[in-house]
């Protein structure tokens, strides 16, 4: 096993346990590795999940991290509308750090926000209001 051939990726609502596109999850080459919480400034759905992220923003959002090998990190690129050599892509591919881990692939919105469908699928995990999860409604 090559440790080079392996990304830590974040992932959050469809993508985690339980949702219908962990299948991508599922057949790929994986470990799950630990739950955890990324930093961001918005969060919505708009027929589709997404998170715009922030380094200064007091909302945290929990997301589940895997280690992925490289081949299936382009099944998530596929499923998430990601192309590296685009600019107009619908999701961007980033380098965060989470409260456990650094170096961390998640996707990030890259749209323009609505502002009327910021969180509204979304629960305040406890005990902190600071603290976000994804909710089936």
């Amino acid at each position: 096993m090559n440790k080079n051939d392996y990304f830590n990726v974040a992932v959050y609502w469809t993508l985690k346990r339980g949702y219908h596109n962990h299948r991508v999850m599922e057949s790929a080459e994986w470990e799950f590795l630990t739950l955890d919480f990324v930093q961001i400034e918005n969060l919505g759905e708009c027929w589709f999940p997404y998170i715009t992220l922030s380094e200064i923003s007091d909302k945290w959002l929990e997301v589940e991290v895997y280690r992925v090998h490289k081949d299936n990190l382009r099944i998530i690129d596929w499923l998430e509308w990601y192309q590296e050599w685009r600019e107009d892509n619908h999701y961007n591919r980033k380098i965060v750090t989470t409260l456990l881990e650094d170096n961390v692939f998640i996707y990030e919105y890259n749209r323009p926000i609505d502002s009327d469908t910021l969180e509204n699928h979304f629960v305040r995990s406890v005990p902190s209001p600071r603290f976000y999860s994804w909710s089936r409604r």
